[in-house]
C-alpha cells in the first residue's frame, strides 16, 4: 500500500496565485450579492462587482470624511484575516462556497459601524440605503434560497453558475443516470469529457448508458 504524499511547498504558492481572484470574488458578493451560486468559480463568475465594491468602499471614506480608528482598523483586520484562507483552497477543489464570508462580513460589519455621517442629511440618506437593502437582499435571499430545496435545483444551479467545471457535470450526470433518465446523464457525461479527457470512470458509465 503507498503512503500518501505530502504536498510540496510550492504547491501552497501555486494555490496562493491561483486563488487571489478570489479575494475579489468575495469582495464582490459582500455588497453586490447578485451572481449568487452553489458552487462558485473565477473561471465562471465576474471580477467587475469586487471591483465596484472597492469603488464604494473608497468614496464611503471620502464622502463621510471618516479616519481610520482602532475600530475600523480592527473590522478590516478582522475581515482579511479570515478570508485569507481561501488561498490555500486546492486547485483540484477551487469552489468559492459563499458560506465563507459569513466570518470575514462581521469585520465589514465593524467598518460600517463606525462611518463617520457628516449630516444629518446623510444619515437619513443612509438609513434609507439601509432599509432598501434589507429588503433587497431579503427577497434575493428568499428566491436564492430554493436552489437548496433539492438535489436538483442544487446541482443544476451548479453546472449554470460554472459550466466550465468538472464536478458539477459529472455529478449532475450521476444523478440523472440513478434516476433513469439516460438523455440528461448523457448530456452532462458528454459535456465532462469535453471538459477533462481523462475522467475514465465517466467513460464507462457513458457506455453503461
Amino acid at each position: 500500500m503507498q503512503l500518501a504524499q505530502a504536498a510540496a511547498p510550492t504547491s501552497f504558492i501555486d494555490n496562493i496565485g491561483g486563488n487571489f481572484p478570489a479575494l475579489l470574488l468575495y469582495t464582490g458578493k459582500l455588497l453586490l450579492p447578485f451572481n449568487l451560486s452553489v458552487m462558485p468559480t473565477t473561471a465562471d463568475g465576474t471580477l467587475v462587482y469586487g471591483l465596484i465594491a472597492l469603488v464604494f468602499f473608497v468614496l464611503a471614506f471620502l464622502f463621510t470624511k471618516t479616519k481610520i480608528s482602532q475600530p475600523i482598523l480592527f473590522g478590516l483586520i478582522w475581515f482579511l484575516l479570515f478570508l485569507l484562507p481561501v488561498l490555500l483552497i486546492p486547485k483540484a477543489s477551487a469552489f468559492y462556497y459563499e458560506h465563507r464570508l459569513y466570518l470575514p462580513i462581521i469585520g465589514m460589519l465593524m467598518v460600517f459601524v463606525n462611518l463617520s455621517l457628516v449630516s444629518k442629511r446623510t444619515e437619513n440618506l443612509f438609513s434609507q440605503l439601509l432599509v432598501a437593502l434589507i429588503v433587497i437582499f431579503g427577497i434575493t435571499s428568499f428566491l436564492y434560497s430554493q436552489n437548496f430545496s433539492n438535489k436538483f435545483r442544487f446541482w443544476e444551479n451548479a453546472v449554470n453558475a460554472s459550466p466550465n467545471a468538472v464536478y458539477p457535470n459529472k455529478v449532475l450526470a450521476a444523478i440523472y443516470k440513478e434516476e433513469k433518465k439516460p438523455e440528461l446523464a448523457q448530456q452532462y457525461y458528454e459535456k465532462t469529457l469535453l471538459l477533462n479527457p481523462s475522467e475514465l470512470a465517466i467513460r464507462n458509465d457513458l457506455a453503461v448508458i
